[in-house]
């Protein structure tokens, strides 16, 4: 077991119990003992009071002759007397604690008892019964006599009286039968004489043990009362001398804390002449709610600091005050970061804080962050500068864009572009010329600015083209187109810019309803209003290398043609349609397209682009749109032509 206040506490209380416990039973044994010879003095005194009752019904036996009560109760005292004096004399023979004179009574009065009932008792009841219970003196009286003894038995106590019996019937002496009974009558009386005369003996020797009972209950008496009140004073005496102990075991620790207490808050002259007449635990009570109410000014101070504020003063209690001074040192570094930080605030970057031990993580990080912010706003800069250069691309190249109103002659038209990023890398146009009409639409390598860019010469030589082809008559105006745009992206972007993106373009020159095309983009699906079928003009294409890479290509191989009837629908749409996913990572593909031109072609051209649209972002909702934001992977562009 430790060694611990607690347990030294249990132990000593421990042996309180066992020690009172051992008192108890001792106490229980002094009052048994007691109780004892109380009860031996009682018992003594009954068998006294039925022997005296036993004298008297034995004459009252003898003269109440119809009565049989006092036998039946001289009987039962017998059988009680009995009972007592065996328990008496058992009791005597066993018990350590009855003197021997007082034993060697009890043995003389427990043998002549039985002496006494043998000789003398025994054959009186016998006789009376004999003589009584027969009722014999019934043939000596008249019916009338007998019914008036009955009446009142107090004059038939007198009147049948046996010895007056006797000398009224004397004269009838010589009745055989009478004489018997007064004879037996005259011997009974002689006998309860005798016994009357031994009595005396026996209410002698009973008198003796009773005054050796008392005598002996007396002094147990006394003694008794004696060891129970030396019993009661060891046991105080012992509780006084383990309280002591205890309180010096619980009072030595708590004046070692007290003074503990006091060399760490201090003891100012006024709390020591308050506390002078304080107990130990009033004095570490009091130190320890001053040091309860230092903590929790500690508390609110760390309360504070943890949301920032270093407006807090501490004052350390002590010298050995560690934790205020260590919240003192820490007030005094926050403040100096905090000193710190205001100088960045202020604009003074260069500014630092000096570190406190090789282990400053907070000062040496201030210090790096400091450069790093330095660092930061110079990027800022430049990327607030090319951010905003980006916004002036991507509002240039939605400028030059086909406006809405825009027409195309002999047919309906409708189109959007959609840019994944700020800049896409899709570009379309279409204008009417005086030899017919011009459609372009590409997509350029990746995304951003130089998309952008690219995309905005591919669109600009395009019209250029367009204007020069307008005055001449050429076999093949597509491919003639194809390859001029080609060279001026080879010159531009590959040659001097030094890039190395590439296009896929496709370019339509219309006559007359009939198409001409070269290229290597997606071609896109036509509508035939007169079968309800749609057909991939992919089918129709050829081979032909990416616009921007080589500077002569051979766009003859790509050419082909397609009419287009009244109502024909002539889809043309970017890779970023077709190559939309949904949750699954399924395109929408062709086959997508194809179905819903199908099911819209006879609508008018703004309905089937909003259609196509809605269309393919439900598709991607929790697809593409879902992985970018609300944007789909790709730039889109789709253009609607119905011919009028």
């Amino acid at each position: 077991m430790k060694k611990t206040i607690k347990n030294k506490i249990i132990f000593s209380n421990i042996i309180v119990v066992i020690a009172s416990l051992i008192i108890v039973l001792l106490m229980i044994a002094t009052l048994y003992i007691k109780d004892t010879f109380a009860s031996r003095l009682t018992t003594i005194k009954d068998v006294q009071i039925k022997w005296m009752t036993i004298e008297s019904d034995l004459y009252l036996s003898m003269n109440t002759w119809l009565n049989g009560k006092p036998y039946e109760n001289i009987n039962r005292n017998i059988s009680d007397i009995d009972i007592l004096l065996l328990t008496i004399y058992e009791d005597s023979n066993v018990s350590f604690l009855i003197p021997g004179i007082l034993k060697k009574e009890i043995k003389y009065m427990y043998d002549l008892w039985n002496h006494s009932k043998k000789d003398f008792i025994s054959p009186i009841i016998q006789n009376i019964e004999n003589f009584v219970i027969k009722n014999t003196f019934l043939q000596l009286e008249t019916s009338e006599k007998i019914a008036s003894i009955k009446i009142n038995e107090e004059n038939y106590y007198k009147k049948l009286n046996l010895k007056s019996l006797v000398y009224r019937k004397y004269e009838l002496i010589g009745d055989k039968d009478l004489s018997k009974y007064i004879l037996q009558g005259t011997r009974l009386f002689d006998q309860v004489d005798v016994f009357y005369s031994s009595s005396e003996s026996y209410t002698k020797k009973v008198n003796n043990v009773l005054t050796l009972s008392a005598k002996y209950s007396k002094i147990a008496d006394n003694f008794s009362t004696i060891f129970i009140i030396m019993l009661i004073f060891a046991e105080l005496f012992a509780g006084i001398i383990l309280s002591i102990n205890n309180g010096n075991r619980i009072s030595k620790p708590i004046l070692n804390a007290a003074n503990k207490l006091i060399d760490f808050v201090g003891e100012s002259l006024d709390r020591r002449k308050s506390s002078r007449y304080d107990d130990e635990i009033s004095k570490l009570n009091s130190y320890v709610e001053l040091l309860l109410t230092y903590y929790v000014e500690l508390s609110d101070i760390a309360k504070k600091l943890s949301i920032g504020d270093t407006t807090s003063h501490i004052s350390p209690k002590s010298e050995n005050d560690v934790m205020g001074n260590a919240f003192l040192g820490i007030s005094d570094y926050l403040k100096s970061l905090t000193d710190g930080a205001n100088e960045i605030i202020k604009g003074n970057y260069n500014h630092t804080i000096i570190e406190r031990s090789d282990k400053d993580i907070l000062a040496r990080t201030y210090n790096k962050l400091s450069t790093s912010i330095t660092e930061l706003l110079e990027k800022t800069k430049e990327m607030t500068r090319l951010e905003s250069e980006i916004q002036a691309a991507a509002k240039i190249q939605s400028s030059v864009l086909p406006r809405r109103d825009e027409n195309l002659k002999g047919y309906d038209i409708a189109h959007i572009s959609i840019a994944a990023a700020e800049v896409g890398g899709d570009n379309y146009d279409f204008r009417t010329t005086r030899n017919g009409n011009w459609i372009s639409i590409g997509d350029v390598s990746g995304h951003g600015l130089e998309a952008g860019i690219l995309a905005l010469i591919a669109q600009s030589a395009f019209n250029y083209g367009a204007y020069l082809f307008e005055h001449e008559e050429r076999e093949n105006p597509q491919v003639d187109m194809y390859n001029y745009v080609n060279k001026t992206l080879v010159l531009l972007s590959t040659i001097r810019a030094g890039s190395y993106s590439f296009m896929t373009q496709n370019y339509f020159f219309e006559k007359d309803g009939i198409f001409y095309c070269a290229g290597a983009h997606e071609i896109g699906l036509l509508y035939k209003k007169s079968t309800k079928t749609v057909l991939e003009l992919k089918e129709l294409s050829g081979t032909i290398p990416f616009m921007g890479i080589i500077n002569e290509v051979n766009a003859i191989n790509s050419k082909f043609q397609f009419t287009m009837e009244q109502g024909d629908v002539l889809l043309l749409y970017s890779d970023g349609l077709i190559e939309a996913k949904n949750e699954d990572g399924v395109q929408y593909d062709v086959c997508g397209a194809k179905k819903l031109l199908k099911e819209i072609g006879e609508k008018d051209v703004d309905a089937i682009k909003e259609l196509i649209i809605s269309d393919l972002t439900n598709y991607c909702e929790n697809g593409d749109m879902k992985k970018y934001n609300g944007c789909f992977a790709d730039d889109v562009t789709v253009l609607v032509l119905k011919k009028q």
